[in-house]
């Protein structure tokens, strides 16, 4: 990757029609996909082995589900002032940030020995979760022309279920060989992979102040407003199932830890598929709130297979998987590209972190509101019920939501 590739497609606010080198493009969309996944590296490499640091550990449902409480609280309090940091901090040095403190929140994860450590873990991960959403849309605005964002973001959205996919087929059996402390620590090393990636793909831009000032009004756009109560409700559905399905399969379906911790990987392959498909289908589409309809109700009928599968097999499981991570795990990226193309590359880091919170505070709740349930009452069913009114509550919004077009303009008409 020479110098010259690195710094072709930059620009302010890529003209429409302007041709980035399609290998440049491979590497920045993989760069950026990476950097996604570092974010949540920790955090999705303990839920996957739930079962093993529950009993090393001596936790409850509750205190497991506390470590993503922990993660987004901190991901939601550092998202507003990163978005405003990104905007007027070259996107480079961000995206090292990312990697660095991804990579620590890994070690202190693999190294806690205690609840208090995993809980230190949780907020750096949280802090690299921030920064990673709202520089990556960033970046995204900054060097890539409409008509090739939709596919390009549906790529790097589809860094979390990347990392899922490779935590939950990958580290399983190598925790049989190295321990689950030290499959989770392989992470460090694909920090260290995203720190020189960064250096030899994203361009260096200075960042232009005055541009900043101007850009506060992208957080009151209706379009934003919205997409962030509906990132809420999309962690608040998923975060659940990511943290708790391999400890229900596991406790309920029947299947053995290292199978258990598969689940996660299913969910993020066909999330991968579901991200990259459905950012390309809404690329050229004026209404992202009828992808966002058909993709929850879609989700709501995934979950009753998952809650099925207790009574009826395993079967319902790992079709309920496929079919909630083929549809809630593709929101987001529906999600991140309205907000691009509503925000232009002046604004995208502001209006990103609007979203982004509204996604964090979401993921805040859900876990450790699930564990309660489930350690308070003894019934997952009750637990799921509770997600289940949530994807309802979700697509009705959007429904809502589309009667009124007046309130929501398309994203073209608001640079």
């Amino acid at each position: 990757m020479t110098s010259s590739m690195r710094q072709q497609p930059v620009h302010d606010e890529p003209r429409d029609g302007y041709q980035t080198p399609r290998v440049w493009r491979g590497f920045f969309a993989t760069n950026l996909a990476m950097a996604m996944g570092m974010g949540i590296f920790a955090l999705m490499g303990v839920a996957t082995f739930a079962p093993l640091v529950v009993a090393d550990l001596g936790l409850s449902r509750t205190q497991l589900g506390s470590l993503a409480t922990v993660g987004f609280a901190v991901a939601a309090a550092t998202s507003g002032p990163a978005g405003r940091l990104v905007d007027a901090v070259r996107g480079r040095r961000m995206m090292y940030s990312v990697f660095a403190v991804g990579a620590l929140a890994v070690a202190a994860m693999a190294a806690a020995q205690s609840l208090v450590w995993l809980w230190v873990a949780a907020a750096m991960c949280g802090a690299s979760q921030a920064v990673a959403n709202v520089v990556t849309n960033q970046l995204v605005a900054e060097h890539i022309p409409h008509g090739q964002q939709g596919v390009l973001i549906g790529v790097k959205q589809s860094g979390p279920p990347i990392a899922q996919a490779f935590i939950g087929f990958a580290l399983p059996p190598l925790a049989l060989l190295i321990g689950w402390r030290g499959a989770v620590s392989t992470g460090v090393a694909i920090g260290l992979v995203g720190l020189v990636a960064t250096r030899l793909i994203v361009p260096d831009v200075e960042r232009k102040i005055a541009a900043v000032a101007r850009s506060a009004g992208a957080a009151g756009d209706p379009m934003v407003r919205r997409f962030a109560v509906y990132a809420c409700t999309v962690a608040l559905s998923i975060q659940p199932v990511l943290t708790y399905v391999p400890l229900f399969a596991f406790e309920r379906v029947g299947l053995s830890p290292t199978v258990a911790g598969m689940t996660a990987g299913v969910i993020g392959a066909a999330g991968i598929v579901a991200r990259i498909g459905w950012g390309r289908l809404t690329e050229h589409r004026d209404d992202p709130l009828q992808a966002l309809t058909v993709l929850s109700f879609v989700s709501f009928l995934a979950l009753g297979l998952i809650v099925a599968s207790q009574y009826v097999g395993q079967w319902s499981l790992w079709l309920g998987l496929l079919a909630f991570g083929g549809s809630a795990m593709a929101a987001t990226a529906v999600i991140m590209l309205a907000v691009v193309r509503t925000a232009g590359s002046e604004r995208a880091g502001r209006a990103s972190g609007v979203v982004i919170r509204g996604l964090f505070l979401g993921g805040l709740a859900g876990p450790i509101a699930f564990g309660a349930i489930v350690d308070n009452t003894q019934s997952y069913t009750l637990a799921w019920g509770a997600v289940a009114v949530v994807l309802l509550v979700q697509g009705a919004l959007t429904v809502t939501w589309r009667r009124h077009p007046q309130a929501v303009p398309a994203p073209e008409r608001i640079h």
